[in-house]
Order: C-alpha cells, then structure tokens, then sequence
C-alpha cells in the first residue's frame, strides 16, 4: 500500500507499506517532521500581535528544520523582536549567530539594527563605528541615512562640531539629500549659526515640512529675537507633527501668555506637566498657573 500521511503541523508523509496475511502483527514505522513554516506563520501572527516572546517560541521551533540562510533570516527576525524590547545585548547576540549565514550582499539590514542598538544603548562610539563598517553596503540613499544616524551620535555627545562636518562630508557625496539638509540646519540653529543654517534650508523644496525638533529650535529662535509671530507659527506647525513634544507647549504657553490669550496658555501649560512632570521649567509653569488660576 502507498500511504500518505498529511498532518497540521508536521510535513506531509509518504511511503510503501507492505501487507501480508502472513505478518498481520508487523509493525509499521512512522516519522512526521515538524512543519517549519506553520511555526513561522504562527510566530509572524503573535509578532503583529505584540506578542513578541511568544513569537519567539514559535520561531524557534521552526529553526532546527530549516537551511542555514532561512535560519539565519529567522534569527535576524528574533534578534529584531529583542530590540524592539531594548533588550539590547540579546538582540545583538541574534544578529551575530545570524550573520555568518547571510551573503554579504543581505547583510545591511541586521549590521543597521546592530549599530541601531548600540545607540539606542548610548554607547556612542561602538555605535559610529558600526555605522561606519556599515556604508560601503549602501546606496547613495543608506549612506544619507546611516550618516545622519553618525550625526545624531556625536550630538548625544555634545559634538557638535564633529556631527556639522560629517552632514557637510555626506552633502558633497548625496547633494540636496533633505534629511542631511534639515538636521544639519538643526545642528547649526542650536550652534548659533542661524546664517548657515538659512542656507541649507533654502534648498530644501517648499513642500517638503521640516522635522518637529527642527521647527521648535527655528521656533525659539525667533522667540528669543522677539519676533512672537513667527515663533507662534513654527511652534504649531511642530506640534501638529508631533503633539507629545513637550517642550514647544512651553514656548507657545510663554507666547500666549503674551497675548493676553490665557486659557489657551493654562492649557499649553497643563499639558507640558501632563507630559514631562519632571520639567526643568516646572516651577515656573506652576506659578504661571497660580496666576491664571
């Protein structure tokens, strides 16, 4: 008899069984292997999910049957689920068991999440370096994005200076790439260069809106130059683009305030507590609202 062996779970089964009524009592041997890619589409379910040790599990039992690429782009997916997590070091050990297995060509994405780590960790330096070895895998599109990445290291460093020249490095390979040109008018606003940092914006397209953190720094600038206007208007349009960012209900509470617009400040104000209760400027919002109160 042929018989064939279909289970949930496990890979179909085939083979030839002899029947005889002179060994009715032979014993038939069989062996299911587990179906890897039922534990992937379960584990990819649990991962949309949130679910991510549960995901774990599952993906894990899929391993063992798989070729060693495929296993390694699985270990790549766990490593990701860590990271997502902050759980950095295990993340990090995912990707190192995964990276032999994965042609040099396929290997940008798990190099980016481990450098990814590191500065999510704050260890900086390891995290410049890993970009660094990161860039000769890259187009001229990953190399903008890994070096602004590089930027943002040595502005968690207070480098200020070193994170200007590497966006001024990468504007000479990847010319008119916006993201250079809009953190680094970012770097030079909060460095006081607010000319150069006119420059770089100029040749950014109309359409394109700046980043949140861009516009309340360009914001504050013309709070401190008095021009309450066009401050108000920057601190709207970071708001609309990101409503936690604590700070700019600060400034714009400040602003109105100005105007005689008070509940609209007391808001701005209530909302910056609701936000950031441990603000620096915590003692001088609550006797602005014992004010207004």
């Amino acid at each position: 008899w042929m018989v064939l062996l279909d289970m949930e779970g496990y890979q179909p089964s085939q083979g030839t069984v002899q029947v005889s009524q002179f060994s009715p009592n032979e014993k038939v041997q069989v062996v299911l292997n587990p179906d890897p890619f039922a534990s992937i589409g379960v584990g990819d379910k649990l991962l949309e999910a949130g679910r991510f040790a549960e995901a774990r599990v599952e993906y894990e039992k899929a391993i063992p049957n798989l070729e060693p690429a495929p296993a390694a782009r699985l270990r790549s997916r766990i490593g990701d689920t860590y990271l997502a997590e902050d759980n950095y070091t295990a993340a990090r050990r995912e990707y190192d068991q995964a990276l032999p297995h994965i042609e040099p060509g396929e290997q940008a994405h798990i190099r980016l999440q481990i450098a990814n780590s590191y500065q999510l960790e704050g260890r900086q330096s390891e995290a410049r370096q890993a970009y660094q070895d990161l860039l000769p895998l890259l187009g001229p599109d990953g190399q903008a994005e890994v070096l602004v990445a590089i930027a943002r290291s040595f502005d968690q460093e207070d480098k200020r200076d070193e994170a200007i020249a590497t966006l001024e490095r990468g504007l000479e390979l990847n010319p008119g790439n916006v993201e250079m040109l809009q953190v680094i008018a970012d770097l030079l606003t909060r460095a006081g260069r607010e000319v150069e940092a006119q420059e770089y914006l100029a040749q950014v397209p109309d359409d394109v809106e700046m980043p949140a953190d861009l516009l309340l720094n360009i914001g504050i600038r013309f709070y401190n130059e008095g021009d309450m206007d066009q401050a108000y208007d920057h601190f709207n349009r970071a708001l609309e683009q990101n409503p936690d960012l604590a700070e700019t209900y600060y400034y714009r509470g400040v602003v109105y305030l100005g105007r005689g617009e008070n509940e609209q400040a007391k808001a701005d104000f209530h909302k910056l507590l609701e936000l950031d209760p441990d603000t620096p400027r915590a003692e001088e919002v609550n006797e602005f609202l014992k004010y207004l109160e």
